[in-house]
């Protein structure tokens, strides 16, 4: 609410709302070249951001989704089940050491997000017309954030063009 003189008047839609466009070298939706590190904790909003407000079309590289791959993928989840010595399912989501573990599982054991970021490299052919690229992570590491920027770099990337949104949300 907002005092004017001695009444009282309730905040218009508009006077309440808060959130812009994020755009990326002064551009609205490059068709290229940018490579976006989208940050914020888990459950802060990074997917709806990423289709209400970035200004920009993108291939989403997002761990989150490469873990419910791992969970549909009998062949992927076998070594995940004889660790846990059962059958784990998609609801094992919500426990967060199980998240937790089942990151490292999917980082460290079975090495899939560098094996999507060779896929990446692969796709790169012409360094004047690089894909733009969101890398969605809760961003929780510096070393996450130098892997991430190396990775983009070796890709091609100009610094300039490699940009940090962090997501905040109450």
């Amino acid at each position: 609410m907002k005092l004017t003189g001695q009444r009282k008047t309730m905040l218009t839609f508009n006077e309440y709302l808060n959130e812009a466009l994020v755009t990326f070298n002064k551009k609205a939706y490059p068709k290229y070249g940018q490579f976006v590190i989208l940050a914020g904790g888990s459950g802060s909003g990074k997917g709806w951001v990423i289709k209400n407000l970035l200004g920009i079309s993108a291939k989403v590289l997002d761990v989150d989704h490469i873990k419910e791959l791992v969970l549909k993928s009998d062949k992927l989840r076998s070594g995940l089940d004889k660790k846990y010595g059962r059958r784990v399912g998609k609801e094992d989501l919500k426990n967060p050491e199980f998240t937790s573990d089942l990151h490292h599982y999917v980082d460290k054991e079975l090495d899939l997000p560098n094996k999507e970021k060779t896929g990446l490299r692969v796709g790169v052919t012409n360094k004047n017309l690089l894909p733009n690229i969101i890398a969605d992570n809760t961003l929780d590491t510096t070393s996450r954030l130098e892997s991430l920027c190396s990775m983009a770099k070796s890709l091609g990337y100009s610094p300039e063009n490699i940009h940090i949104v962090w997501v905040v949300n109450d």
